[in-house]
């Protein structure tokens, strides 16, 4: 319910056929647009930590994905579930000071890489730049390199995403990886390394 207050459909009709408001010509005037059970999909796909999603844009539809309070709700629930299997540990050892510890160092390693990707987005590439794009913010733009991005979200919303499931290995997606800087490759990848070897991190006693 949640996610559907906040515009993302959930019905079972089928697609629906709407006048452009600016055609491209004459013979395109129409367009077919998808609907689906998306909000109670996206739920399952993101809490599952399953990835994909019900349109091919992924997330990044604005079907799956409408508006910021929606990114932050399904961001939460992409690594929720793996940052709880931490403190699920500490209780199953009788040691919940493992399971923190565990979940802690996550974090120290997740937390820098996010910031460092979202600096490094921001500030854009020496590509960009000589190409006469405009990597300042301002009112009309979020600046950086948005190239790949979606701009309800800004730098912001899509740097810290694709860090947090990366390192989840969610495969969810809101805005194309491929555009990101090669800064944003190095973060992610490590994040998600240190989140994949957690189990081992387990058998060790940490305290």
């Amino acid at each position: 319910m949640a996610l559907v207050s906040q515009g993302i459909v959930r019905t079972f009709d089928p697609p629906v056929t709407v006048h452009l408001l600016d055609p491209m010509n004459d013979s395109v005037t129409t367009q077919t647009i998808a609907l689906g059970p998306a909000a109670s999909q996206i739920a399952i796909e993101q809490l599952g930590t399953n990835g994909g999603g019900l349109y091919n844009a992924n997330s990044a539809h604005p079907f799956e994905n409408s508006t910021p309070p929606s990114n932050l709700l399904e961001m939460v629930a992409l690594i929720l579930v793996p940052a709880a299997l931490c403190c699920t540990f500490g209780v199953m050892v009788k040691d919940t000071r493992q399971g923190w510890a565990v979940l802690a160092a996550l974090a120290i390693i997740l937390v820098p890489l996010g910031v460092g990707t979202l600096m490094a987005e921001q500030a854009g590439t020496p590509a960009l730049a000589a190409a006469g794009a405009s990597l300042a913010a301002g009112e009309l733009q979020a600046g950086g390199n948005m190239e790949g991005k979606e701009l309800r979200f800004g730098i912001v919303n899509n740097a810290l995403w694709s860090t947090a499931t990366t390192a989840a290995s969610n495969g969810a997606v809101n805005a194309m990886h491929q555009s990101f800087s090669p800064i944003w490759g190095i973060g992610s990848h490590l994040a998600d390394a240190a989140w994949r070897n957690r189990a081992r991190w387990r058998r060790k006693r940490i305290w």
